[in-house]
């Protein structure tokens, strides 16, 4: 089901199949949200949980018994619920544990994926709630494509990474064929800055 928010001047368009950001557009009607062009990437801005990245082989051990799961988890291709009817601005989406997600995953959880336009912008709320009796381990992300250049006289060099504040980081390199972290190597270093190039 395709869910649509707005707040007057922008909208955005959430899928429930991985609680995916699927379209923002802004009152010019220009698409900020990358296309999914599956010549280049066929995605959008997928939910990465309860992993991010790949684990080696594909598997991990928990409690004595393997368990497999693909890159960047279960929850992008998932179907998520809305558990409350959208307002108008927002929408809260929600991914529970089943026998399904129990078989690469045996947790527990909540995961909500919580959208709202405001102030001119978008805000992404993840929430994970442990619903089990034991510590439930896991990472999320977002995987945001942008549909850039937004002007006609932008190139893609002119964009950047902006932080609040000053960040230091030491950023391994990531095997793109197996998606593991080489922490041997490093793509880039950020020293006391507050922008990246892309």
């Amino acid at each position: 089901m395709l869910y649509t928010i707005t707040d007057g001047s922008f909208t955005a368009k959430i899928d429930s199949l991985g609680a995916q950001l699927v379209s923002l557009t802004g009152p010019d009607g220009f698409e900020y949200i990358w296309v999914g062009d599956k010549a280049y990437w066929g995605g959008h801005a997928p939910v990465l949980f309860p992993i991010v990245g790949a684990l080696r082989e594909g598997k991990t051990q928990i409690g004595g018994k393997w368990y497999h799961m693909g890159r960047h988890g279960f929850a992008r291709t998932s179907g998520f619920t809305a558990e409350e009817e959208p307002a108008g601005n927002s929408v809260a989406l929600t991914l529970r544990a089943s026998d399904e997600t129990k078989e690469a995953y045996p947790f527990d959880f909540a995961f909500t994926v919580t959208y709202t336009l405001e102030n001119g912008g978008l805000t992404t709320t993840f929430t994970v709630e442990n619903t089990g009796g034991v510590p439930l381990p896991f990472s999320v992300g977002g995987h945001p494509g942008f549909n850039l250049p937004v002007g006609e006289e932008a190139a893609f060099e002119d964009y950047t990474l902006q932080f609040s504040q000053a960040e230091t980081q030491r950023c391994p390199v990531i095997d793109l064929t197996t998606g593991l972290i080489d922490w041997d190597r490093h793509a880039f270093t950020m020293e006391n800055q507050t922008e990246v190039p892309l």
